[in-house]
């Protein structure tokens, strides 16, 4: 056959092509042949030891012989039909040329359907749809904000009011300068409703985020989905972040229900979306632990390096407790609050435990008297209500939480600050609701503790486990 590429009747033949050759020097070489990458090789629907005679062959494509019928000639089952050994000779049949018969022009037909092999050419397609298996789990890089913290449309939720689901992971960074205070994980959870229930601003869908890590430039309000229409109206949900400075090589994934979609967008220089309505949903930042038991035991803050650790609040980054410098490290246990380091102890502390009653509320004055002596001068005092609870004896309905509390005395150790509610952690069981916490400084040396129980007034049992100290000698 020559060279590989060739013009043969007008036409240079793709990779994978068949062709007929009916006028070769050597009539040993007439018979199909098919394009490979260094050579031509025999057509496996005509190869070498077949048998030609009658093999009828339909020719497709060229500027010739385009839509022509050709025929072996040689004798069946002679050996003068073998194909490799045996001169072939093909003809087209008679009548075919014959341009006005009918009974030849019928011919064509056939050939039509001998363009298939074309296909397999083409059938180079199907790395599409590798590709297409994607969207189960994909990755794509934010919107780069430069020296500009600002909203930006990150994607659009397409999805019927059916409870379909979407979860995005997000890495972001408020800078890129090997500092680790500039980096944090989100994660954004969001649900469609059924169409019918509403939340109260009459949005159709619910959802929530929490950061993981030690940036805060994400806080609260400044994630939000906007809907396409009003309430069980809308069918595409916009996610709209308010991403800070410097976020270039900042990623995310998502995964989305089979039953919905998603589309990156990554639209930079937004306005704010605005308050909460029947077209946008401000999810709230809320961290939950597993269903069930929840237990905590021996939970460290801090190192005995002297470099000093933080604990943060979660959702805005409030800086609750630090360790290190002149108060020394330290740690909480279910039974003990002592120095973490092998320096002598510097922490006091109490323990002080109290009944759950029926009423709605139920709120404690605590004294400083608790520790056995004065509050020391300017210091922080910091304490841990951990709650367990049940509604009834029967039910499983109730819930588990901790609180975190802090406040610091002044120069003449009375209390010189309010105590502040911290985000709590907890699980609560069907029908339940997680108490509200408030605290507020009664005295110079007393503060109120006030425990809303969920709005449950009848019988319940359970505790409430206070753990105050305060760092320093």
């Amino acid at each position: 056959m020559g060279t590989v590429t060739q013009v043969i009747d007008g036409l240079t033949p793709a990779l994978g092509a068949t062709v007929l050759c009916v006028g070769q020097s050597s009539g040993v070489d007439n018979g199909l042949w098919v394009r490979g990458i260094a050579a031509w090789g025999r057509s496996p629907k005509l190869p070498a030891g077949a048998f030609a005679s009658g093999v009828e062959v339909a020719v497709a494509r060229g500027n010739l012989y385009s839509g022509t019928t050709w025929v072996c000639t040689n004798q069946q089952n002679s050996g003068a039909d073998i194909v490799g050994t045996a001169n072939l000779a093909f003809r087209q049949p008679l009548g075919a040329t014959g341009p006005t018969g009918p009974t030849g022009a019928t011919g064509p037909t056939g050939p039509t359907g001998a363009t298939g092999p074309t296909g397999p050419t083409g059938a180079t397609g199907p790395t599409g749809p590798t590709g297409a298996t994607g969207p189960g789990l994909r990755a794509y890089s934010l919107f780069p904000t430069g020296g500009t913290a600002q909203w930006v449309k990150v994607g659009t939720f397409t999805a019927a009011q059916s409870g379909q689901t979407i979860l995005l992971t997000l890495y972001v960074h408020a800078g890129y300068n090997a500092v680790l205070a500039q980096a944090a994980v989100y994660q954004v959870v969001f649900q469609t409703s059924n169409g019918g229930n509403l939340d109260p601003n009459g949005f159709a869908g619910n959802g929530y985020w929490y950061p993981l890590g030690p940036n805060n430039a994400i806080g609260p309000g400044q994630i939000k989905w906007k809907a396409n229409a009003a309430g069980g109206s809308a069918t595409a949900f916009d996610l709209y972040i308010h991403l800070p400075t410097f976020a270039e090589g900042s990623h995310y994934y998502v995964t989305v229900n089979p039953g919905a979609s998603w589309t990156d967008v990554e639209a930079g220089g937004q306005t704010d979306p605005g308050a909460g309505s029947s077209t946008v949903q401000i999810p709230p930042c809320r961290l939950y632990l597993p269903q069930g038991s929840a237990y905590l035991e021996d939970v460290s803050l801090g190192t005995s390096d002297g470099a000093g650790t933080e604990l943060l609040q979660a959702c805005s980054g409030q800086l609750i407790e630090r360790a290190g410098g002149g108060y020394g490290d330290f740690a909480l246990s279910p039974t003990n609050l002592a120095a973490s380091s092998s320096k002598a102890p510097r922490v006091q502390k109490v323990v002080q435990q109290y009944s759950i009653t029926a009423p709605t509320s139920n709120t404690y004055t605590i004294s400083t008297a608790i520790f056995g002596q004065a509050m020391p001068a300017n210091r922080e005092l910091y304490g841990v209500l951990i709650i367990n609870q049940r509604v009834d004896a029967t039910s499983t309905t109730g819930m588990a939480g901790m609180y975190l509390i802090t406040a610091a005395s002044d120069g003449s150790g009375n209390i010189a600050s309010s105590f502040v509610y911290i985000t709590p952690l907890g699980t609560v069981g069907p029908g339940a609701a997680l108490p509200v916490v408030t605290v507020a400084a009664t005295g110079a040396a007393s503060f109120q503790l006030t425990i809303n129980n969920g709005g449950f007034t009848g019988a319940m049992t359970g505790f409430y486990k206070l753990e105050f100290g305060w760092a320093g000698s």
